[in-house]
């Protein structure tokens, strides 16, 4: 029921803000302005809980857990990927790479984010974690922690 009044929540703050601001346009600050800004931060705020209540009660499902199941790889070597990530936005963004900063409007954004999430790291953590028990930078970090080699981890099958 949380989930659904998070909805709730949401939308009603959602469009108090638009009202709200869409009816008061005059320049300078006012008790309204206020109201909406802090409907505009509830909203913001319950839609968030609705999306994490959403996956966390979808997860639950069998069915849904053998298509989330891929997404997990990327979970397992989070720094991999995190650095992965880093360096593909950079080269995409910055001057000396595409230079595509403040050239994407928020649809290319987001169908970039989820072209460079479910193309590359997906695919990419799939592959590496059949052939490895964690990532590299992983790896790596736990040889610098603890010194050496690191015992070997029981195997998790992925995918």
């Amino acid at each position: 029921r949380l989930m659904w009044w998070a909805l709730a929540l949401g939308l009603a703050c959602g469009v108090a803000f638009t009202v709200i601001f869409e009816l008061n346009r005059a320049p300078g600050p006012s008790p309204i302005k206020v109201l909406g800004s802090v409907c505009f931060s509830l909203s913001r705020l319950a839609m968030m809980c609705f999306y994490v209540l959403l996956i966390v009660r979808l997860a639950q499902q069998s069915r849904w857990q053998q298509r989330f199941a891929p997404m997990a790889a990327v979970g397992r070597m989070p720094l991999t990927n995190y650095l992965l990530e880093t360096a593909i936005c950079i080269t995409l963004f910055n001057g000396w790479g595409l230079g595509l900063w403040m050239k994407v409007g928020p649809a290319l954004g987001l169908l970039l984010s989820f072209a460079i999430f479910f193309v590359v790291l997906v695919p990419w953590s799939l592959w590496w974690l059949k052939r490895h028990e964690r990532g590299p930078l992983e790896a790596l970090w736990a040889r610098a922690t603890y010194g050496g080699r690191p015992a070997a981890e029981p195997r998790v099958a992925v995918g």
